[in-house]
């Protein structure tokens, strides 16, 4: 198991991240304790995948000014999604989550599809936005630069980060927005 800390650039956004080796495949846990909205915020999620990197279950509690919600996804062997008892349509033949209050995910499509130095991986993820809790597909690149190096984009939202990983493959930095400690 490895236990990891981050902080935002500016310092409003903490988080203390577990990724675990099970029987089944490899779970993610995470407590990000953040201002969304301007509000005080905790968001604990746990992520389940199995021995290929593929996303199976994701929980998300997130206690936003004393108000909780949940969110409990799971997806079957043929790739599709649900919330609950409620198929996802939008959503069928994806493999990974993304959570956009960490840089955790990230770790998810790279190592279910290593990338060679100099190669490119495209790929869709489910994408959950916080506080709103809305999942969409996201269409994301990452260009293997280095050894632990990868240019991030996120074309439909004109984004592009920089991004460094250690040798497990777990993300150190993230742009200008996340920084192990």
């Amino acid at each position: 198991m490895s236990a990891i800390l981050w902080h935002s650039a500016a310092l409003t956004r903490f988080e203390y991240f577990e990724l675990d080796h099970r029987t089944f495949g490899y779970a993610l846990r995470g407590v990000v304790l953040a201002r969304l909205e301007g509000e005080p915020a905790e968001v604990v999620y746990d992520i389940e995948c199995d021995r290929h990197w593929q996303t199976r279950r994701v929980g998300i509690v997130q206690t936003c000014n004393s108000v909780v919600t949940a969110l409990t996804l799971r997806v079957s062997e043929k790739q599709d999604w649900y919330n609950g008892n409620t198929l996802l349509p939008e959503l069928g033949g994806l493999f990974d989550v993304d959570l956009a209050i960490t840089p955790s995910t990230n770790l998810l499509p790279l190592k279910r599809q290593p990338v060679a130095v100099g190669g490119t991986l495209e790929t869709r993820s489910a994408w959950v936005q916080f506080p709103s809790l809305d999942i969409t597909p996201l269409t994301q690149t990452y260009t293997r630069t280095g050894e632990r190096e990868y240019a991030y984009a996120a074309p439909s939202l004109d984004y592009k980060a920089r991004l460094t990983f250690d040798a497990d493959g777990v993300c150190e930095s993230y742009g200008g927005l996340w920084t192990r400690v």
